[in-house]
């Protein structure tokens, strides 16, 4: 059976909106030639066993894993060579290339030496476009030190600080294991797509061009006994635009994306302005009919499931359910008008409200002016463009995974600062909500953890720095974070 695809490969970036049936994204395609240490069964949410032989023998002050692997797994390379511990200690080390950025602080935050590697990495190469030669040097040269590999089968990763989601990061696409042709080539280049050996069921045939569909064929060295995760039901599988049909059954479990929300503009910039006053802010979440803008979603076609949101916390993580909402679904404009004469402005507000090309934050957009103005809240709609000069503007955030994912689901919409990884737009920092984020992340105890994410959201609907209004449902692509190679060469 030769099973295809009709659709243009699409590249998942942090920032990309969850998929339509008809898009393939680049981690689900790379989830058939790569292998992670763990990885996620079809559906699921909770990390197994993938290249590892089992689950990793944790010390009892939860920062170290030992991983022993599974045996018998070859890459699709000249001669059979058996997938070993120092190709994952390549994989982990590649997170310093541009292409994993956005993901990178999921690793300097949890494993030892990975920082230090990182900014050594920025300084060596700033500025420079590095060739195959310069990386696989640096890689040599240059050491993680919570990496060690004491046998061929054998990797140990040691934590900076206790990190129970260390699974679910090792899930990522990010982490798969790296063949040592990857030293032979410049990332993201041709020469590496040619000579890209895999280790999943399929390999990218050999002879395509700029341009042509992504081709995939049986790698003829993988074996069914070595792959509790995948499997093979086509001969050949044909990706890209003029395919004929879409039937091949990729990994997409459903989770929750946090969006769109308002993000208040809270920066120095835009000292002045109404939202600044917590009243105003409570006047905006009253007033906004929530139903009304899901209803709109959904009009788009492009989102098939949103729920009304009232919280921070996305539906099916740790902590969800427990924010009590300011007003009902549908809003309550005489409240709003309540909390904006208390902040002194009986006669309502004009405030600016930016917003991007994509048309569910315009119909959003539309929605909220509508209902608003009810509650004297006049808004007018501009592009979003690269200045402060908006005091309100939509946004979402799709997490990295699904489960226990906080560190990726609402850590960078609060975090404060401008790093990689961040979604924080709004300009507020709150050392109060780090402390205790930090305490969550490393906290062992489900339930603990969990009642620690509630009290981040309880203080972050305190100050109400964003305005919860939908989220809605996703699919999972846990192997699209930047994984090496990238697959848009093959499409553009």
């Amino acid at each position: 059976m030769t099973a295809a695809v009709d659709t243009a490969l699409s590249y998942l970036g942090p920032d990309e909106p969850a998929s339509s049936p008809h898009t393939i994204r680049s981690g689900q395609v790379l989830r058939l030639l790569t292998r992670q240490l763990y990885d996620y069964p079809s559906g699921e949410t909770v990390p197994v066993a993938d290249a590892a032989d089992g689950p990793p023998e944790v010390s009892e002050n939860g920062r170290a894993y030992r991983v022993r692997l599974r045996r018998g797994i070859f890459w699709d390379a000249q001669g059979a060579r058996e997938l070993v511990a120092g190709d994952f200690v390549r994989g982990f080390k590649r997170v310093a290339l541009p292409s994993a950025r956005h993901a990178r602080r999921y690793f300097t935050e949890t494993i030892a030496g990975m920082r230090e590697y990182c900014e050594a990495f920025d300084e060596k190469f700033a500025g420079q476009q590095p060739h195959a030669p310069d990386l696989a040097q640096f890689q040599f040269s240059h050491q993680v030190a919570g990496l060690s590999t004491p046998d061929a089968h054998t990797i140990v990763i040691r934590l900076a600080e206790p990190a129970p989601d260390l699974l679910n990061i090792l899930a990522t696409g990010v982490a798969a294991a790296a063949p040592r042709e990857y030293d032979y080539y410049t990332p993201d280049s041709p020469e590496l797509y040619r000579n890209n050996p895999s280790a999943g069921p399929y390999r990218v045939n050999r002879g395509l061009s700029r341009g042509a569909h992504l081709v995939l064929e049986p790698n003829p060295r993988w074996d069914p006994d070595t792959d509790p995760l995948r499997r093979r039901t086509a001969d050949m599988i044909r990706i890209g635009p003029g395919a004929d049909r879409y039937d091949v059954a990729w990994p997409a479990p459903l989770g929750y994306a946090v969006g769109p929300y308002l993000v208040v503009n809270l920066h120095e910039a835009r000292r002045g302005s109404p939202v600044g006053q917590p009243a105003v802010r409570r006047a905006l979440a009253c007033a906004a009919n929530r139903l009304a803008v899901r209803d709109a979603v959904i009009a788009t076609n492009q989102i098939a499931v949103a729920v009304v949101q009232h919280g921070l916390l996305p539906p099916g993580s740790p902590g969800y359910g427990s924010a009590l909402p300011l007003a009902d679904d549908r809003g309550d404009p005489d409240r709003a008008r309540r909390e904006l004469a208390g902040a002194g402005f009986p006669d309502g507000i004009s405030l600016v409200l930016a917003v991007g090309d994509a048309e569910i934050e315009q119909r959003a957009a539309a929605v909220l002016r509508d209902g608003l103005v009810q509650a004297g809240i006049a808004l007018e709609i501009r592009p979003r463009a690269g200045d402060l000069d908006w005091d309100l503007t939509l946004d979402s955030h799709a997490p990295d995974w699904y489960g226990n994912n906080l560190r990726t689901a609402v850590e960078p919409i609060v975090r404060g600062g401008t790093a990689p990884g961040s979604a924080n737009r709004s300009g507020y920092d709150n050392c109060v909500i780090h402390r205790v984020m930090s305490t969550a992340l490393r906290d062992p105890d489900p339930d603990r953890s969990a009642d620690l994410w509630r009290k981040v959201e309880e203080l972050v609907l305190a100050d109400l720095p964003i305005i919860p209004l939908l989220a809605h449902g996703t699919g999972a692509d846990t192997a699209g974070m930047g994984a090496p190679p990238q697959i848009r060469w093959f499409t553009e």
